[in-house]
């Protein structure tokens, strides 16, 4: 399986199509594109206008998340500032220090993160209860470490979402040090691969009624987390995510056929 690559839009153009497994000729019946200038689409040659995207969408049956994938693909990459600048500005807000310490109070994993999902900084108790992910530096990096796979219950499950959350993240910052950097390293994971080319699944945002299951290991007990994000700055450049424990919901068939829960981090 070949790696991943940075996303663009010649690319995912073509990887709409191949999903459906239609030929360029079927393709025109659905989108009215003629099959040339779809070529020229799919290998780079051409822009397709705004309004010709919304054709791929209509013709493709994309889903809102996938069309907005698109059309971000379509648009300029956007700027990230350099991490080591987005670290210096929390720990230099205390306003923003005093927030992490008050939500450990509350019993609330938390950490500020940047649009690549990497991590800027947290409290105490994400670093504990969430073992090897504030050393994995990033969240989908950890997703695919194996301590992130002996962590998470439903691994496969939660493996696909990050390749689907990661996806559009990339398309928007396509052009930054941060998505080349985070790509070369995830892509050393085979099964990331393999999830990446297998799927077109996009997503924007978690619900809240979507918990994280994993093990805790200051109990070695299955339990779930709660999870929301939000953003810090006007821009999205920083975002808070927070992690609510709960009592475990997640699929008991799953954890059946688990041998036993991982050890707790030293």
């Amino acid at each position: 399986m070949p790696r991943a690559r940075i996303p663009d839009l010649a690319g995912a153009v073509w990887s709409f199509r191949r999903n459906l497994e239609i030929s360029r000729a079927t393709a025109y019946r659905r989108h009215s594109i003629s099959p040339s200038y779809l070529s020229q689409i799919e290998k780079g040659e051409r822009i397709p206008s705004p309004e010709m995207v919304e054709q791929l969408v209509t013709g493709y049956a994309l889903n809102r998340a996938q069309a907005q994938y698109l059309h971000d693909l379509r648009a300029p990459s956007q700027c990230l500032e350099p991490t080591s600048h987005s670290r210096r500005r929390i720990f230099e807000n205390k306003r923003l220090v005093q927030h992490l310490e008050e939500l450990e109070r509350r019993g609330v994993l938390a950490a500020f993160v940047d649009p690549l999902q990497q991590i800027l900084a947290t409290n105490h108790i994400f670093r504990s209860g969430l073992p090897g992910l504030h050393e994995a530096g990033s969240i989908p990096l950890w997703i695919f470490s194996n301590v992130g796979q002996e962590t998470v219950i439903d691994w496969p499950r939660e493996a696909h979402r990050a390749v689907a959350s990661l996806r559009p993240a990339l398309a928007r910052y396509r052009d930054t040090e941060q998505a080349h950097t985070l790509i070369a390293k995830i892509t050393k994971h085979a099964t990331f691969n393999d999830i990446w080319h297998r799927s077109t699944d996009v997503s924007y945002s978690r619900e809240t009624t979507d918990p994280l299951h994993w093990y805790n290991p200051d109990t070695n007990q299955p339990a779930s987390l709660t999870l929301g994000t939000s953003a810090v700055t006007e821009n999205h450049s920083i975002l808070l995510i927070t992690a609510v424990p709960r009592a475990y919901c997640g699929p008991t068939d799953y954890l059946s056929r688990l041998p036993h829960p991982p050890a707790a981090a030293s």
